[in-house]
């Protein structure tokens, strides 16, 4: 009686690690394509573009925790090294105050 009460408790776990890990990739993958959309801000200079990527590494830490949507900024920003940007470390300077605003979750 106890071991299947033990081996239902472990693919619970399971299922619930699985739907972290996909969930993570998934908004990995969407955070990288929202970060290609540069939209600038109208009535500003054209260096200020609005960064829709940060939504959801938003959603991934309020559904998964905070570890959730520190990864997904973290690999977002990873993935995007490669192209071109004016600033790189404005890449960084952007995500530090996004990752600091998970850590109070814990």
């Amino acid at each position: 009686m106890t071991e299947t009460k033990e081996l239902k408790q472990q693919n619970r776990k399971r299922k619930s690690m699985i739907y972290m890990i996909a969930l993570t990739g998934i908004m990995t993958a969407l955070a990288e394509v929202l970060m290609m959309l540069e939209i600038p801000l109208p009535l500003m200079p054209g260096f200020l573009k609005y960064d829709f990527s940060d939504i959801p590494a938003l959603f991934a830490g309020f559904a998964c925790g905070p570890v959730a949507g520190v990864i997904v900024e973290f690999l977002k920003n990873l993935i995007h090294m490669p192209f071109p940007v004016p600033n790189i470390s404005a890449r960084w300077q952007t995500s530090f105050p996004e990752v600091f605003s998970y850590l109070p979750a814990r």
